[in-house]
């Protein structure tokens, strides 16, 4: 399940005393971040659900340390790769030298 940053302006004119603001809004939508994480999300008497971003900070925190790790083991991977590929290279080359001198010395016999 992904989480989506949206965009939004709050509906002023069916709710004047509520006295929201008319400026454009940033976060997310509160039923799609209950099925991801229920303890950020609340439901008030009047029904409408609403957003603690405050706890949202450690578990973005988490998420970013999770990623942190998974790039580092990437990397990691990545250099054991190319280390690799650069011995495999050596390899062929040394075999294309070798191919290329036994030719020599099978022309020169001749």
């Amino acid at each position: 399940t992904k989480l989506n940053g949206v965009k939004y302006h709050w509906n002023t004119a069916d709710y004047p005393d509520q006295e929201f603001t008319d400026r454009e809004q940033v976060g997310f939508v509160a039923q799609e971040l209950l099925e991801i994480m229920p303890e950020v999300v609340s439901q008030g008497r009047d029904g409408y659900y609403s957003v603690d971003y405050g706890k949202l900070t450690p578990l973005l925190v988490e998420a970013v340390k999770q990623l942190s790790a998974q790039v580092e083991q990437q990397d990691s991977k990545i250099g054991e790769l190319k280390s690799a590929l650069a011995e495999m290279r050596l390899i062929l080359q040394n075999n294309n030298l070798n191919i290329r001198s036994e030719e020599t010395s099978t022309h020169a016999e001749k």
